[in-house]
């Protein structure tokens, strides 16, 4: 028999997500977003649960879901970049620690959630410009999956475009 922590239930936001779910964790952004992170059985899964995320807009309206990996390592919500922008981050994780996860949203004030990165990473500090360009720094794995030679992480900085809410990887 195997036991899996899920995370802490959130009552107060089960009327968000189906009853076959149990909320973790209910994050309001600054701009009126409200990001509610689900767990649940998938039966279809090897390891058994996975992680839902449902963004409801400032009007709140369903807006997307995605599915991360069945282990929440940390979460971010907030003007992560400096600015106006609010910003969702996420890292999960399944079993081993090369299969840490790290997925970046940009919350705009109308329409869906865009998402900025998605990679095997940790996420590591934000920067918001204060004499240095806002971005974020990563961790990426570069294992393949195979061969145990390619374990390892190398750190890249990833710059924050306000202007095309985008996220480049900075090149030396």
């Amino acid at each position: 028999m195997r036991t899996l922590e899920l995370g802490k239930y959130v009552p107060a936001a089960q009327h968000l997500v189906p009853r076959n779910e149990a909320p973790i964790r209910s994050l309001p952004s600054s701009r009126g977003w409200r990001i509610v992170i689900s767990a649940f059985l998938d039966h279809a899964n090897g390891f058994g649960s996975d992680l839902r995320l449902r963004f409801l807009g400032p009007d709140g309206n369903l807006r997307a879901t995605d599915t991360v990996l069945m282990t929440l390592e940390q979460v971010e919500t907030g003007r992560l970049f400096g600015g106006d922008d609010d910003i969702l981050a996420v890292q999960s994780n399944e079993e081993h620690s090369y299969n840490s996860r790290t997925a970046i949203w940009l919350l705009p004030e109308h329409g869906a959630p865009k998402q900025l990165i998605d990679a095997n990473a940790t996420f590591g500090k934000f920067l918001k410009g204060s004499g240095t360009r806002p971005g974020i720094w990563i961790s990426r794995q570069t294992y393949d999956g195979v061969n145990a030679a390619t374990k390892g992480w190398v750190d890249e900085f990833w710059v924050w475009d306000a202007k095309n809410k985008s996220l480049a990887l900075r090149q030396e």
